[in-house]
Protein backbone atom coordinates (compact mmCIF):
# COMPACT_ATOMS: atom_id res chain seq x y z
CA UNK A 1 0.00 0.00 0.00
CA UNK A 2 3.03 2.12 0.54
CA UNK A 3 2.63 4.54 -2.87
CA UNK A 4 6.28 6.94 -1.80
CA UNK A 5 9.71 6.10 0.34
CA UNK A 6 11.44 9.16 0.93
CA UNK A 7 15.04 8.31 1.92
CA UNK A 8 17.10 10.77 4.06
CA UNK A 9 20.20 11.84 3.63
CA UNK A 10 22.22 12.69 6.62
CA UNK A 11 25.77 13.66 7.29
CA UNK A 12 27.33 11.09 9.69
CA UNK A 13 27.00 8.91 11.78
CA UNK A 14 26.19 11.62 15.02
CA UNK A 15 22.93 13.11 12.83
CA UNK A 16 21.77 9.38 12.50
CA UNK A 17 21.69 8.64 15.91
CA UNK A 18 20.05 11.67 16.50
CA UNK A 19 17.50 11.23 13.84
CA UNK A 20 16.94 7.50 15.22
CA UNK A 21 16.26 8.73 18.54
CA UNK A 22 14.01 11.71 18.04
CA UNK A 23 11.47 9.77 15.50
CA UNK A 24 13.09 11.52 12.51
CA UNK A 25 13.27 8.53 10.48
CA UNK A 26 10.62 6.03 9.32
CA UNK A 27 12.70 2.72 9.34
CA UNK A 28 16.27 2.26 10.06
CA UNK A 29 18.46 -0.88 9.18
CA UNK A 30 21.32 -2.40 10.22
CA UNK A 31 23.50 -4.88 11.12
CA UNK A 32 25.38 -3.46 13.64
CA UNK A 33 28.62 -4.17 12.10
CA UNK A 34 30.02 -0.58 14.02
CA UNK A 35 28.87 -2.03 17.19
CA UNK A 36 26.80 0.83 17.82
CA UNK A 37 23.19 0.11 19.02
CA UNK A 38 20.91 2.60 18.69
CA UNK A 39 18.34 3.85 20.64
CA UNK A 40 14.87 4.09 19.28
CA UNK A 41 11.82 4.90 20.74
CA UNK A 42 9.70 2.51 17.79
CA UNK A 43 9.49 -1.44 17.10
CA UNK A 44 12.19 -3.19 16.49
CA UNK A 45 12.68 -6.20 14.63
CA UNK A 46 15.67 -8.58 14.69
CA UNK A 47 16.51 -10.31 10.93
CA UNK A 48 18.68 -13.33 11.24
CA UNK A 49 21.58 -13.34 9.59
CA UNK A 50 23.64 -16.12 8.50
CA UNK A 51 27.03 -14.95 9.88
CA UNK A 52 28.88 -17.36 12.38
CA UNK A 53 31.52 -16.50 14.90
CA UNK A 54 34.00 -18.61 15.60
CA UNK A 55 37.33 -19.78 17.44
CA UNK A 56 40.03 -20.78 14.99
CA UNK A 57 43.02 -22.87 16.55
CA UNK A 58 46.41 -23.37 15.92
CA UNK A 59 47.02 -26.99 16.89
CA UNK A 60 50.81 -26.65 16.64
CA UNK A 61 50.90 -24.37 19.56
CA UNK A 62 51.69 -25.27 23.33
CA UNK A 63 48.31 -27.49 25.03
CA UNK A 64 46.15 -27.23 21.36
CA UNK A 65 47.83 -30.44 19.91
CA UNK A 66 44.97 -32.56 22.00
CA UNK A 67 41.70 -32.61 21.25
CA UNK A 68 40.82 -32.97 25.16
CA UNK A 69 42.31 -29.96 26.21
CA UNK A 70 39.96 -27.83 23.37
CA UNK A 71 37.02 -30.38 24.13
CA UNK A 72 37.46 -28.78 27.41
CA UNK A 73 37.50 -25.04 26.33
CA UNK A 74 34.42 -25.67 24.15
CA UNK A 75 32.73 -26.93 27.69
CA UNK A 76 34.07 -23.88 29.82
CA UNK A 77 32.68 -21.35 27.17
CA UNK A 78 28.76 -20.25 27.64
CA UNK A 79 27.69 -19.18 24.02
CA UNK A 80 24.55 -17.60 25.60
CA UNK A 81 26.82 -15.44 28.22
CA UNK A 82 28.45 -14.62 24.95
CA UNK A 83 24.99 -13.96 23.03
CA UNK A 84 23.71 -11.26 26.29
CA UNK A 85 27.49 -9.69 26.62
CA UNK A 86 28.91 -9.21 23.71
CA UNK A 87 25.93 -8.70 21.44
CA UNK A 88 23.34 -7.40 23.78
CA UNK A 89 20.66 -10.62 22.93
CA UNK A 90 20.82 -9.16 19.06
CA UNK A 91 22.12 -13.11 18.67
CA UNK A 92 21.32 -16.58 18.64
CA UNK A 93 24.27 -18.79 20.63
CA UNK A 94 24.87 -21.54 17.75
CA UNK A 95 24.51 -25.55 18.41
CA UNK A 96 26.99 -25.98 15.42
CA UNK A 97 27.91 -23.85 11.97
CA UNK A 98 24.67 -23.37 10.62
CA UNK A 99 21.54 -21.23 12.00
CA UNK A 100 18.69 -23.16 13.83
CA UNK A 101 16.12 -22.05 11.74
CA UNK A 102 17.78 -24.21 9.13
CA UNK A 103 15.53 -27.09 9.82
CA UNK A 104 17.12 -29.92 7.94
CA UNK A 105 20.13 -29.57 11.11
CA UNK A 106 17.78 -30.13 14.01
CA UNK A 107 18.66 -32.85 15.83
CA UNK A 108 22.32 -33.21 14.09
CA UNK A 109 23.72 -29.73 15.70
CA UNK A 110 24.41 -30.91 19.29
CA UNK A 111 26.94 -28.46 21.17
CA UNK A 112 25.33 -27.13 24.19
CA UNK A 113 24.78 -23.50 24.61
CA UNK A 114 25.86 -23.40 28.13
CA UNK A 115 29.20 -23.98 30.19
CA UNK A 116 29.82 -27.24 31.66
CA UNK A 117 32.27 -26.87 34.16
CA UNK A 118 32.60 -29.94 35.62
CA UNK A 119 33.33 -31.83 32.66
CA UNK A 120 36.00 -29.43 31.60
CA UNK A 121 37.44 -29.72 34.94
CA UNK A 122 37.43 -32.88 34.36
CA UNK A 123 38.73 -33.37 30.85
CA UNK A 124 41.69 -31.05 32.30
CA UNK A 125 42.72 -33.18 35.02
CA UNK A 126 42.32 -36.17 32.74
CA UNK A 127 45.39 -34.14 31.18
CA UNK A 128 47.18 -34.02 34.50
CA UNK A 129 46.31 -30.48 35.01
CA UNK A 130 45.64 -30.52 38.40
CA UNK A 131 47.74 -28.13 40.29
CA UNK A 132 46.88 -24.43 40.83
CA UNK A 133 49.90 -21.62 41.52
CA UNK A 134 48.63 -18.78 44.17
CA UNK A 135 46.95 -16.89 41.40
CA UNK A 136 44.19 -19.71 41.11
CA UNK A 137 45.64 -20.67 37.56
CA UNK A 138 47.01 -24.39 36.28
CA UNK A 139 50.35 -25.25 36.14
CA UNK A 140 51.72 -28.13 34.15
CA UNK A 141 55.63 -28.76 34.14
CA UNK A 142 56.36 -25.59 35.54
CA UNK A 143 54.47 -23.53 33.19
CA UNK A 144 51.32 -21.85 33.38
CA UNK A 145 48.23 -22.75 31.57
CA UNK A 146 47.77 -20.36 29.49
CA UNK A 147 47.14 -19.23 25.85
CA UNK A 148 46.26 -15.87 23.90
CA UNK A 149 43.36 -15.08 21.28
CA UNK A 150 43.95 -12.58 18.71
CA UNK A 151 41.27 -10.75 17.71
CA UNK A 152 40.49 -7.94 15.60
CA UNK A 153 40.29 -3.79 16.70
CA UNK A 154 38.05 -2.94 14.58
CA UNK A 155 34.92 -5.29 15.83
CA UNK A 156 33.75 -3.96 19.34
CA UNK A 157 31.63 -6.87 19.50
CA UNK A 158 34.33 -9.57 18.85
CA UNK A 159 36.65 -7.84 21.39
CA UNK A 160 33.60 -8.01 24.12
CA UNK A 161 33.32 -11.95 23.16
CA UNK A 162 37.38 -12.60 23.38
CA UNK A 163 36.76 -10.89 27.16
CA UNK A 164 34.29 -12.96 27.60
CA UNK A 165 35.61 -16.35 26.85
CA UNK A 166 39.01 -14.96 28.68
CA UNK A 167 36.68 -14.57 31.74
CA UNK A 168 34.78 -17.86 31.47
CA UNK A 169 38.17 -19.85 30.75
CA UNK A 170 39.63 -18.07 34.09
CA UNK A 171 36.65 -20.22 36.31
CA UNK A 172 38.72 -23.70 35.51
CA UNK A 173 42.57 -22.03 35.65
CA UNK A 174 43.29 -20.97 32.64
CA UNK A 175 44.65 -17.54 31.74
CA UNK A 176 43.59 -15.92 28.92
CA UNK A 177 45.04 -12.87 27.39
CA UNK A 178 43.48 -11.12 24.68
CA UNK A 179 45.37 -9.63 21.61
CA UNK A 180 43.78 -6.46 19.81
CA UNK A 181 45.07 -6.00 16.56
CA UNK A 182 44.20 -3.60 13.69
CA UNK A 183 43.01 -5.68 10.71
CA UNK A 184 45.69 -5.83 9.11
CA UNK A 185 48.09 -6.87 11.50
CA UNK A 186 45.26 -9.02 12.30
CA UNK A 187 45.35 -10.88 8.84
CA UNK A 188 49.52 -11.05 8.94
CA UNK A 189 49.17 -12.71 12.24
CA UNK A 190 46.62 -15.09 10.89
CA UNK A 191 48.85 -15.79 7.89
CA UNK A 192 52.05 -16.25 9.13
CA UNK A 193 50.34 -19.05 11.89
CA UNK A 194 51.35 -15.91 14.67
CA UNK A 195 48.35 -16.98 17.07
CA UNK A 196 47.03 -19.23 19.34
CA UNK A 197 43.49 -19.05 19.05
CA UNK A 198 41.67 -16.05 17.31
CA UNK A 199 38.17 -14.84 16.74
CA UNK A 200 36.65 -14.35 13.71
CA UNK A 201 33.29 -14.47 11.44
CA UNK A 202 32.27 -16.03 8.66
CA UNK A 203 29.01 -15.12 6.33
CA UNK A 204 27.84 -18.90 5.46
CA UNK A 205 27.13 -18.94 1.91
CA UNK A 206 23.94 -19.69 0.27
CA UNK A 207 25.90 -23.77 -0.78
CA UNK A 208 26.49 -24.08 3.03
CA UNK A 209 30.04 -24.76 2.42
CA UNK A 210 32.27 -24.12 4.99
CA UNK A 211 35.77 -25.42 3.07
CA UNK A 212 37.11 -21.92 3.37
CA UNK A 213 36.99 -21.77 7.31
CA UNK A 214 38.85 -24.87 7.90
CA UNK A 215 41.21 -24.78 4.73
CA UNK A 216 42.79 -21.17 5.51
CA UNK A 217 42.39 -18.53 8.40
CA UNK A 218 43.36 -15.54 5.86
CA UNK A 219 40.62 -16.52 3.41
CA UNK A 220 39.25 -13.26 1.77
CA UNK A 221 35.72 -15.60 2.58
CA UNK A 222 36.26 -15.01 6.55
CA UNK A 223 36.82 -11.23 5.91
CA UNK A 224 33.02 -10.41 7.10
CA UNK A 225 32.38 -7.74 9.63
CA UNK A 226 29.03 -8.12 10.44
CA UNK A 227 28.60 -8.67 14.35
CA UNK A 228 25.08 -8.81 14.28
CA UNK A 229 25.59 -12.77 14.04
CA UNK A 230 23.07 -15.60 14.53
CA UNK A 231 25.60 -17.73 16.76
CA UNK A 232 28.43 -18.65 18.81
CA UNK A 233 30.67 -21.70 18.09
CA UNK A 234 33.85 -23.26 19.63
Amino acid sequence: SLERIELTNLPDAEALEYSIEMGGISFYYTNLQDGIYPNMSGRSVQVPLHNLVYLGINPTKTWFGNPLFRHAISLAISRNDIVKNAYYGSAVAATGPYHANFSDTAGIQTISTDKNIEQAVADLAQLGYNNKDADGYLVHENRRVAFTITCNADSPARLAAANSIASALKEVGIEVQVRSLDWNAYLTALQSGNYEVYIAEMKIPNNFDLFPMMNNPAQPALRTVAPAYPGFLV
